[in-house]
């Protein structure tokens, strides 16, 4: 081997290990914080009533009626419902207001009106469920 060949290879030895000296962790030093992300972040969804939003989380196979009995139980939000066999339940009354003279609570999902009672309309992480008291046709 050349003189030449040896020098190189002793060259970039040295400053490999200047480069692994340079990034080693240096004790008594404090070790980099470490973010967990293998812990997801609960998924919610935002119910409005009367334009007060409330945050419920989400759970599989939950539904709107399911969210809501969570925010009653948290005493956030008093509701009573009806049952229709058949159809589900629909919300007769939220915090003492009562459906009466035309006039009830109306289910909107994501700004759309819901195709379906509160008991069978599913909740979804992200969505928006707005109740609005307003007459009906």
């Amino acid at each position: 081997m050349s003189t030449r060949t040896t020098l190189t290879i002793v060259i970039a030895v040295v400053i490999a290990g200047a480069g692994f000296l340079a990034y080693a962790p240096r004790s008594g030093a404090p070790a980099p914080e470490r973010t967990d992300i293998s812990a997801p972040a609960e998924a919610t969804a935002t119910f409005v009533v009367a334009g007060a939003p409330f945050t419920v989380a989400v759970s599989p196979d939950g539904r709107v009626l399911d969210a809501m009995r969570a925010l009653a139980s948290e005493g956030a939000l008093a509701f009573t419902v009806r049952e229709y066999p058949g159809l589900g339940a629909f919300v007769e009354s939220i915090n003492g207001q009562k459906s009466a003279g035309g006039m009830n609570w109306m289910l909107y999902v994501n700004g759309v009106s819901a195709s379906s009672g509160a008991s069978l309309e599913p909740v979804r992480a992200g969505d928006v469920f707005e109740w609005k008291y307003e007459k009906s046709y």
